[in-house]
């Protein structure tokens, strides 16, 4: 049997490393995503139809990688430096997002029950409600963004 850090070799390459970088990448792309779409760090409950978690996917890969303790300090310093970058980055677009789009008024295209598609300045969004409907051709203004979830309420609520 194997322990968790022996060799699995095919040729010269050790499987438990490219597994792990493989992991890790897709990990850090999912963060950024989850953080995009305005989701909580561990949300399994969340989703309807399961959940990828892109922390615990990176946690994963850095295991599957970090074969002894100095190596594994290493490449966690490294991946915590990248998902820090990263998330400044994502919290960057969100705040220009929510500076070009909150207050901005529109028409209901397609009726919000939960989600819905309203037209602001001549563009087609998919926008969300927290709580009310919102009937076809309804004025509505962007209350809030929701990671990147355009959130609207209608106009006469205000």
């Amino acid at each position: 049997m194997f322990g968790l850090y022996d060799e699995v070799l095919i040729g010269s390459i050790n499987i438990f490393k490219i597994v792990g970088i493989f992991f890790i990448v897709y990990g850090i792309v999912f963060i950024a995503l989850e953080r995009y779409w305005g989701l909580p760090w561990f949300y399994s409950i969340d989703q309807i139809n399961g959940s990828i978690n892109g922390f615990i996917v990176v946690l994963i890969g850095w295991v599957l990688v970090s074969n002894n303790i100095k190596y594994g300090i290493i490449i966690g310093i490294i991946l915590l430096t990248l998902v820090i970058v990263e998330l400044k980055i994502v919290f960057s677009l969100i705040r220009k997002k929510e500076k070009a789009f909150v207050g901005k008024k529109g028409i209901v295209t397609k009726e919000i029950k939960f989600k819905g598609k309203a037209t602001f300045e001549g563009k087609e969004y998919r926008v969300f409600s927290d709580s009310e409907y919102i009937p076809k051709d309804e004025n509505v203004v962007i209350s809030k963004l929701r990671g990147g979830q355009i959130v609207v309420r209608g106009e006469k609520c205000l």
